[in-house]
């Protein structure tokens, strides 16, 4: 092989190992992964303000490390004061890495799930919103 073209290869190597280097993200194992959260309450709950698409789960869809996912759903009757919290997650992985908030006004619940940006080792995950009434 002459000179020009192992100085071709080298530059195409150099290219790469630039490449590889720029893409590297330290901590993160999975670029996004599918979610979905069931729903449990004693009063149904609804996808849309006429109460007509009754929720008994949400697809979080594909989520990715550092961002956070909102899903609003409406409260049968209006009810204005709930707690929320969750049970069963099918990997004690992705409990360590996700927090699901909620604000609750005038039958309107905003769910909020906060993905940490050190994410690892998760690829699906799911588990159960429970919402009582206060």
């Amino acid at each position: 092989m002459s000179k020009s073209a192992w100085l071709i290869v080298a530059i195409l190597l150099l290219l790469l190992l630039i490449l590889l280097i720029a893409s590297y993200q330290p901590g993160v194992d999975v670029a996004a992964f599918r979610s979905r959260g069931t729903i449990k309450s004693d009063f149904k709950v609804f996808f849309d303000e006429a109460q007509t698409e009754e929720v008994t789960v949400i697809d979080w869809g594909v989520l990715e490390p550092g961002t956070n996912m909102t899903v609003t759903v409406y409260l049968e009757d209006a009810v204005a004061d709930v707690e929320v919290t969750t049970a069963n997650w099918s990997s004690a992985e992705a409990q360590k890495f996700l927090t699901l908030t909620s604000l609750c006004e005038g039958g309107q619940l905003g769910l909020t799930l906060h993905v940490s940006p050190e994410i690892r080792d998760v690829e699906t995950f799911s588990f159960d919103i429970i919402i009582t009434k206060r």
